[in-house]
């Protein structure tokens, strides 16, 4: 049976599964003999990263009310005290935390392919360390998928990234410039990479896309929202 994604997808549900993995991961190397140095490096990633979208998220978050209240009470307010301005202290990190290059969530979620792939992963160890999904019971009648602009080959591509789920592939349709669909692609393996050059070169233009499940030797089903991009020289 397919499983979930196991990475969460809120940074409120993302806090606590960092906050397990630099509590549970030194204890899981026992068993994991990945290199202990490695390990120390992403048990700190976590905890910046647990610090970063959890306490210290939450701390910002209360700072624009108060902010805007001490600013109203500073312009409009009343009374012969002289006015003072709220001193905002942030959270206290977790211990032995030390600041870490950019890209951490990147590294701990590699780290964790490197585990999975090791051999030594048990399924015990990949529940302790919340590295594998809870079963996928939803059917997928229509694919998912998502856009992204990325420069290649003189113009700008678009990147259609895709969940298949069941289905043997997908039919990537697209229309522009008022005319009618066209079946770009039958893709098997995501992302598909649409370079097609523009209508008018040197004209920006909007792109319409949608997806179709594909299976039996054909399109099977109906077509996913229509997503729009636009796409410039």
């Amino acid at each position: 049976m397919k499983k979930q994604p196991f990475f969460p997808r809120t940074n409120a549900e993302r806090a606590g599964w960092y906050l397990n993995i630099f509590t549970q991961l030194p204890l899981a190397n026992a068993t994991l003999e990945q290199d202990p140095i490695e390990v120390a490096k992403r048990v700190n990633d976590a905890k910046n990263m647990y610090y970063t979208c959890g306490p210290w998220l939450e701390w910002t978050r209360e700072l624009g009310p108060a902010g805007t209240a001490a600013l109203e009470v500073a312009a409009t307010g009343t009374g012969s005290t002289p006015k003072t301005l709220p001193v905002f202290t942030p959270p206290e990190p977790p211990d032995g935390m030390t600041p870490v290059p950019p890209g951490a969530q990147t590294r701990i979620l590699d780290f964790m392919q490197v585990i999975k792939r090791s051999g030594k992963c048990t399924d015990d160890l990949a529940a302790l360390l919340r590295i594998v999904g809870a079963d996928d019971t939803v059917e997928h009648e229509l694919p998912e998928f998502t856009l992204k602009i990325e420069r290649g080959g003189g113009c700008e591509c678009v990147k259609v990234t895709f969940r298949k789920f069941e289905h043997e592939a997908v039919v990537v349709w697209s229309r522009r410039g008022g005319g009618a669909w066209e079946n770009l692609a039958v893709a098997i393996n995501s992302p598909y990479l649409d370079e097609r050059p523009l209508l008018v070169p040197g004209q920006p233009e909007q792109r319409e896309y949608r997806l179709q499940p594909y299976g039996d030797h054909g399109p099977v089903g109906g077509f996913t929202d229509v997503v729009t991009v636009t796409v410039s020289p």
